[in-house]
C-alpha cells in the first residue's frame, strides 16, 4: 500500500525542482510555486497567466530558466524577480547548461539557439535537425553535446566549433538521452519504447 505523506491539490503540474536551499520548484498550466521541503508548505506563489513546464537551475548565478508558451522566461533567486523573457515562435522543448562557457542551449522546434548568460544575446546554429528537437545532453568535459528528436536522427555537436561533427539515423524519433561516462557510452531512447546504446569512442571525428 502507498503512503501518501501530503497531498498537494495542483492542476495540470509539469515539472518540480528542488532548489539548492531546501525549496521545492513546481511548475504548470498558469502557475509556478514554491514549496518547502520539510513541510511541503507553500512559500511564494509567482503570479503568471503562461503554460510552463521544464526549469534550469544555475545556482552558482542565482537563477532559473523556465521553459513558458511566452518563450524562455529568466527568473533571479532566491527571490523569482522576472529578470528577462527570451521571446520566440515555438515553445522551447529542452534546455542544457554548458558551465565551462557560460552558456544555455535551447531549441526552437528543430532550430538550436544559444544563450550567452555574460551578453544575453541568443544566436540560432545554422546546421540542426529536419523536425523538433526533443533532447540535449553535454559531455562530462563540454567539448561535446548530443541532440536527438522527432527526425530520427542523434547529432554529436562539437563545443569549440558549435557544428554537427556525426550525424547518425536511428529506427525511430529520439525521446531522450543519457550518456554514462563510466562505459563511455551513449543510450538513445527511442519513440517504439525501445533503447539503443552507443560507444562514444564509435562516434569520435
Amino acid at each position: 500500500m502507498i503512503n501518501i505523506v501530503k497531498h498537494i491539490s495542483l492542476s495540470n503540474t509539469h515539472c518540480c525542482t528542488e532548489l539548492s536551499d531546501r525549496r521545492i520548484l513546481v511548475t504548470g498550466v498558469e502557475f509556478i510555486k514554491v514549496f518547502s521541503v520539510e513541510t511541503y508548505e507553500e512559500i511564494k506563489n509567482i503570479p503568471t497567466d503562461g503554460i510552463h513546464c521544464d526549469s534550469l537551475v544555475i545556482p552558482d548565478r542565482n537563477m532559473i530558466f523556465i521553459k513558458s508558451n511566452r518563450g524562455l522566461c529568466q527568473y533571479s533567486l532566491p527571490d523569482f524577480d522576472l529578470v528577462n523573457v527570451h521571446e520566440f515562435t515555438f515553445f522551447p522543448l529542452c534546455l542544457a547548461y554548458l558551465r565551462s562557457k557560460e552558456m544555455v542551449l535551447f531549441n526552437n522546434k528543430s532550430n538550436l539557439l544559444i544563450l550567452n548568460l555574460k551578453s544575453s544575446t541568443v544566436n540560432m546554429f545554422e546546421e540542426g535537425h529536419n523536425f523538433d528537437i526533443y533532447t540535449i545532453v553535454s559531455t562530462k568535459d563540454e567539448k561535446y553535446f548530443f541532440t536527438t528528436g522527432h527526425d530520427e536522427t542523434f547529432k554529436k555537436w562539437s563545443t569549440n566549433s558549435w557544428t554537427i561533427v556525426k550525424a547518425v539515423d536511428i529506427e525511430f524519433e529520439g525521446i531522450s538521452l543519457l550518456i554514462n561516462e563510466d562505459t563511455e557510452t551513449i543510450l538513445v531512447g527511442m519513440g517504439d519504447g525501445s533503447l539503443a546504446e552507443y560507444s562514444l569512442s564509435d562516434l569520435s571525428f
